[in-house]
C-alpha cells in the first residue's frame, strides 16, 4: 500500500516549460548526491571474484611466456637448420700443375664445397709471392670484405673450384734451389660466396712449398672465415 503523505515544504516548479531549474537549485541537487552517495551500501567484492582475477592475470602472463618459448625454440631450429643445410666453401689444398724445366711453374689451389647445398656467386682471388733464402718475406695483399665485380659461379655440394697462377720459369737452377729449400713459393687468397639462404660468406687460404715433403703445406696464418654461422 502505498501511503500519501502532505507535507508543508512548498511544490517545487517543473523545470519544464517556462520554469527551467535555476544554478542554485542545480547546485544544491548535486551536493545531495554527493552527500547520499556513499550512504549506499554496496556488495563488497567476495574471494572467489578476487582470485578469478589473479587466476586470469596468471594465466595470461603464462600464455605470453610460452608463446615467447615457442618462437624462441622455432627460431633456433630454423637457425640449426640453416647451419646444417647451407654451404661451406673450404680449401683443398695446393698443387703443382705444371712443374717441367724450361716452362712455367704452375700452381693450382683448390677450394671445395663440403656443405650440403649449392654454393653461388663464387669468385676465388688470390696472389703468389717467391722469394729465395736471402730476400725477406713480402707482405700479403689485402683483398678486402667484399667481392670484386664479375660474375660468380655456382659450387654444387661436394664440388670444387680453382684458382691457378704462372709463377716464375723453371730452370736448372731454380729446380736446384725449390729442392734445397733456397726458393719460397707461397699462394694465398680468399674465397668469396652466398649460401642459398642469403647469407654472404668468405674463406682465406694459404699454402707454402716444403721442400721436405716436396709438395704444399698450410701457412701458420692465413686461414680465416667470416663469423656468421649461418
Amino acid at each position: 500500500m502505498v501511503e500519501n503523505k502532505e507535507t508543508t515544504e512548498p511544490a517545487k516548479q517543473s523545470d519544464d516549460g517556462d520554469n527551467p531549474i535555476s544554478p542554485g537549485e542545480f547546485s544544491g541537487l548535486v551536493r545531495d548526491w554527493f552527500q547520499h552517495y556513499w550512504d549506499v551500501p554496496r556488495e563488497k567484492s567476495k574471494w572467489t571474484d578476487i582470485a578469478t582475477v589473479v587466476l586470469t592475470a596468471m594465466i595470461a602472463v603464462f600464455a605470453g611466456w610460452s608463446a615467447w618459448i615457442f618462437y624462441e625454440q622455432l627460431d633456433e631450429m630454423q637457425r640449426s637448420t640453416r647451419f646444417a643445410q647451407r654451404a661451406w666453401m673450404i680449401g683443398a689444398g695446393a698443387t703443382f700443375t705444371q712443374f717441367e724445366v724450361g716452362k712455367m711453374v704452375k700452381v693450382r689451389f683448390d677450394s671445395k664445397n663440403n656443405g650440403q647445398t649449392p654454393a653461388v656467386n663464387t669468385i676465388i682471388v688470390g696472389s703468389e709471392n717467391h722469394w729465395t733464402s736471402g730476400q725477406p718475406k713480402p707482405p700479403k695483399d689485402e683483398f678486402g670484405d667484399k667481392p670484386p665485380t664479375g660474375n660468380g659461379i655456382i659450387v654444387r655440394s661436394g664440388g670444387g673450384t680453382a684458382i691457378t697462377w704462372n709463377v716464375l720459369l723453371l730452370t736448372a737452377t731454380t729446380l736446384q734451389q725449390l729442392h734445397e729449400g733456397k726458393l719460397n713459393i707461397r699462394v694465398y687468397g680468399k674465397t668469396f660466396y652466398d649460401d642459398v639462404f642469403g647469407h654472404h660468406h668468405w674463406t682465406t687460404f694459404c699454402a707454402e712449398y716444403d721442400e721436405e715433403s716436396s709438395g704444399f703445406v698450410g701457412c701458420d696464418e692465413g686461414h680465416q672465415m667470416d663469423n656468421d654461422p649461418e
